[in-house]
């Protein structure tokens, strides 16, 4: 009797969706598990817009557009956005002590391997789906400000690194710079220096035009 249970429980749970695919994603590939039943798929997919496509449009396929649940240690980055398009392919990001938590439950040397970690999201996928918050899709606006909201942090961050490439070069040779101008990035600073690179060329320039 509590083994006919155990399997209707099983079953309840996992007829939502036609299979569980676990990603373990990378820069250049991703190696990805898919379970489908009893079958156990490991494959990798590079990063490419037409490869992520295609492995995309073959999950379509294989299952007859049923919907297919996907776990992905991020919520962000250029996989999640290219995967968001697909309206068959349900998200679930897991957080990174969910996963590692799961994993040393699973072996005790909690040992990382990418193609290990694609087969263990799966898996927790499978057990643990009714439990977890699967992404929601965004409007087209609000689609638009988070790219904005991208761009500006990436521009931001370059901006900070430049001026303190910049902040260090100037240490070398014009540290009087750096107390005169105040912040690097700010447009007295560039004027500045651009017009007087050098303390020589500064000391050169007329009292008025300063």
């Amino acid at each position: 009797m509590p083994t006919c249970q155990g399997k209707a429980t099983e079953t309840s749970r996992t007829d939502t969706f036609a299979a569980f695919v676990g990603i373990d994603w990378a820069d250049k590939e991703h190696a990805i598990c898919v379970l489908d039943g009893d079958q156990n798929t490991s494959d990798q997919l590079k990063h490419s817009a037409e490869a992520i496509d295609a492995w995309a449009t073959r999950m379509h396929q294989q299952f007859g557009g049923r919907p297919v649940a996907v776990a992905i240690e991020q919520s962000r980055g250029g996989l999640f956005h290219a995967l968001m398009q697909y309206e068959h392919l349900r998200l679930f990001p897991i957080n990174p002590k969910q996963a590692a938590n799961y994993r040393k439950a699973l072996a005790c040397s909690g040992a990382k391997s990418d193609p290990a970690d694609a087969h263990m999201l799966a898996r927790f996928l499978r057990e643990h789906h009714d439990q977890l918050r699967p992404w929601e899709g965004d409007t087209a606006e609000t689609r638009r400000i988070a790219a904005l909201c991208e761009l500006r942090r990436k521009i931001v961050e370059a901006r900070k690194s430049e001026a303190q490439r910049l902040g260090s070069m100037l240490k070398l040779y014009f540290p009087q710079a750096i107390d005169l101008v105040g912040p690097l990035h700010g447009p007295l600073a560039l004027e500045l220096l651009g017009r007087w690179p050098t303390l020589k060329k500064l000391q050169r320039a007329n009292p008025k035009t300063l």
